[in-house]
């Protein structure tokens, strides 16, 4: 075998060898995957509980407004008898 054969030879065996993953490219890449999994569990989980919040921030008003007409229905018994006391007789 020719020097140039042996250089050539050895050129394949190189580009064999580097084509084959190392298991420090496999770890990386599934380590990548599992941050990217994190990820989206994540924002999910941010997602649902910004959900939840608005839920109860929801709930809140309602009962606030519900809170409100009541006492705006209060008002307006107590100002229609006091309309009916002092107005004048005829």
């Amino acid at each position: 075998m020719g020097e140039y054969e042996a250089s050539a030879q050895a050129a394949v065996v190189a580009l064999q060898a580097a084509n084959q993953p190392l298991w420090t490219d496999v770890l990386t890449a599934v380590g990548g995957v599992g941050v990217r999994l994190l990820q989206c569990g994540l924002i999910y989980v941010g997602l649902r509980r910004m959900g939840e919040a608005a839920a109860d921030r929801k709930a809140q008003h309602e009962e606030t407004m519900t809170a409100l007409q009541h006492q705006h229905e209060e008002s307006m018994i107590a100002l229609k008898t006091l309309i009916e006391r002092t107005a004048p007789r005829t």
